[in-house]
């Protein structure tokens, strides 16, 4: 449903949208067994609880999990017409959308 099929909602500021969202979560999670899982996600968390049963070890830390987060939201450095690194390389930075910044 598009906020056009009500609309009250697109004359309402920010904070009275997020207390609607906010209730419509609350209510949406009294009724979470009514949401069907997909038996595709059922079998992926399968696999990943055996995969951690059989290496209990492989799994990231925390702080190594939030040092990958940290790493995909650097800009990253593209370079073009000579190799990175280069002498005279021409070097523009890109956000985490490939978009110049």
């Amino acid at each position: 449903m598009r906020p056009i099929a009500i609309p009250q909602i697109t004359k309402l500021i920010k904070p009275e949208k997020n207390i609607i969202d906010e209730e419509l979560l609350y209510e949406i999670s009294l009724e979470e067994n009514d949401i069907p899982i997909p038996e595709s996600h059922k079998r992926e968390l399968e696999r990943r609880l055996k995969q951690h049963h059989k290496e209990p070890g492989a799994l990231v830390t925390l702080k190594k999990l939030q040092t990958n987060v940290k790493m995909r939201k650097r800009p990253i450095r593209f370079y073009y017409g000579q190799k990175s690194g280069d002498p005279g390389t021409t070097e523009d930075t890109l956000d985490d959308r490939g978009q110049k910044m």
